[in-house]
């Protein structure tokens, strides 16, 4: 990452514009300096204070906004086996966070949801980690940082039409 600063410092230092490249790998520089800063600490401090793992998250934010789901679909949208799927499902059943449900339609299909006290134990988690998200951006101007907001949406937009 040295690299990369010197070179974009070389490269202001002529006034000449950075190329597409450069700018992409300031990009990826920034998001790898966000994901391992001082933040992660905080992070894992949130998880462990509300007894959830990393791996977990991602489940819970595909249930919280699809209602309700099955293991093949956690599987698809997380990128990961149906192994992997039911076991880290499996856990938070046990926890007492989700629970199995039959679908209305279709009696043999199985539906992973929340449980009552699984809803409130992942709002409260997304409480305090929303928190901790709001104050590393707490210097960035409302301004800015709707201008950031409506380029990653773009860009996914456009990961989206191209998945298609």
């Amino acid at each position: 990452m040295n690299n990369l600063r010197a070179k974009t410092y070389n490269s202001s230092k002529t006034n000449s514009k950075p190329s597409r490249k450069q700018l992409v790998e300031r990009l990826i520089a920034g998001m790898i300096g966000m994901r391992h800063s001082d933040r992660d600490a905080s992070r894992a401090n949130i998880l462990q204070k509300h007894g959830f793992s990393s791996p977990q998250i991602p489940i819970m934010i595909l249930i919280e906004k699809a209602g309700g789901v099955s293991i093949k679909c956690v599987a698809k949208q997380l990128n990961i086996t149906s192994s992997a799927a039911t076991q880290l499902v499996q856990t938070l059943i046990r926890h007492g966070i989700l629970r199995k449900t039959t679908d209305d339609q279709d009696h043999r299909a199985v539906r992973i949801e929340f449980s009552p006290s699984g809803k409130r134990a992942f709002g409260a988690l997304h409480a305090d980690m929303l928190g901790e998200i709001e104050q590393t951006f707490k210097p960035v101007p409302d301004r800015e940082l709707s201008e950031m907001v409506a380029i990653f949406e773009k860009v996914l937009g456009y990961i989206k039409k191209e998945s298609h």
